[in-house]
């Protein structure tokens, strides 16, 4: 930890990078990747106040959140709402409980690739049997923006996705419609012939064949 009173200019090299003002000088912890003064002191804390603000709407239920109030809350609806919850469900039980919670959104905003990678697969691996396939891929996908995601993630068109709750009749089912003939072509490419695939071969598509399905999910 260094203490300085200079003006800082974060270094965008440093993977982690957290600036807070302390006295009138800057802190800066390099490569936080989670030490115990940003979870403790900003990261849990805040976790927990979410998750109690969620218990009173899953009925005072002392345990933990149920579903809906997730849903919610994070604003991520229908299946892939569903997914996130279950992948965040570590014991399956139908609520989440404080750790349960507390550990899937650090998965999300601070977690490395190889985490994001297969927090992804997760989430497509409906049975959990370690496997996905094709009619896995296309499932979780054919919710998701694809066309405008896709246009956000080459910088052609940054406005928001279509499919929110403000998307537009006839628009909407175009893009759907269009989305699912994306789909048609994205995911044979992407499995690259094959039926089914694990994590490790996951992350090896992403890298060498297409990153697609993964910035797919990874940018909504």
């Amino acid at each position: 930890v260094e203490m300085i009173s200079e003006p800082v200019v974060v270094n965008p090299n440093v993977n982690i990078r957290f600036v807070s003002s302390v006295h009138d000088q800057i802190e800066i912890i390099d490569n936080l990747d989670m030490t115990e003064i940003f979870k403790e002191t900003i990261l849990l804390p805040y976790l927990e106040q979410i998750w109690k603000s969620l218990l009173i709407s899953s009925g005072g239920l002392s345990v933990g959140v149920k579903l809906f109030p997730f849903l919610d809350f994070f604003g991520i609806e229908g299946l892939i709402g569903e997914r996130y919850f279950s992948v965040f469900d570590a014991d399956k039980d139908g609520i989440l409980k404080l750790e349960e919670m507390q550990k899937g959104i650090k998965r999300i905003f601070n977690g490395s690739f190889d985490e994001n990678v297969k927090l992804i697969f997760e989430l497509f691996d409906f049975d959990g049997d370690g496997y996905i396939n094709n009619e896995d891929i296309r499932t979780i996908l054919s919710h998701v923006p694809l066309n405008n995601i896709l246009e956000s993630a080459t910088l052609l068109s940054p406005k928001e996705g279509k499919y929110s709750k403000t998307g537009e009749g006839a628009a909407l089912y175009l893009d759907r419609l269009q989305s699912q003939e994306e789909l048609a072509h994205l995911i044979p490419k992407f499995m690259r012939g094959k039926e089914k695939i694990n994590c490790i071969e996951f992350r090896e598509l992403t890298e060498s064949t297409s990153s697609t399905v993964f910035l797919c999910m990874f940018l909504l």
